[in-house]
């Protein structure tokens, strides 16, 4: 049997099944690469080396970094990133990720000459 997902959410929505979930409210503060803060309103976030990316990567060696080089995307509670292409691979708190890493609070994206320290209003336990 196939349904529609929107029918189906709005079927459990209207059924009051669902328990009210905190949606994630996060943003982006670079401490290099660029200046001020990124809001995550977004369901998709690129980080890449040109401006079609949300996140810009600069420096001598941007053109390692792929286009995008990672994503960030947005679920219902949480923010993951993960690698998308390029040589330059995405480091959260020093680490390099292999595959999708789930953001929390202070955590440290460092993605070429970009460091950014992730800031969630709301996590929930994991």
């Amino acid at each position: 049997m196939f349904m529609d997902t929107e029918m189906y959410r709005r079927m459990l929505a209207e059924s009051g099944d669902i328990p009210d979930l905190p949606s994630a409210q996060a943003h982006l503060t670079f401490l290099s690469g660029g200046s001020g803060r990124y809001d995550m309103s977004k369901s998709l976030i690129t980080i890449g080396r040109t401006r079609r990316s949300d996140i810009v990567i600069g420096g001598f060696f941007a053109f390692l970094a792929g286009d995008p080089a990672a994503v960030i995307s947005k679920t219902p509670q949480h923010h993951y990133l993960n690698n998308a292409s390029g040589w330059i691979k995405p480091k959260v708190n020093g680490q390099t990720i292999r595959g999708p890493v789930r953001l929390k609070d202070l955590d440290i994206i460092k993605i070429g000459s970009v460091v950014l320290q992730y800031a969630s209003s709301n996590q929930a336990s994991p």
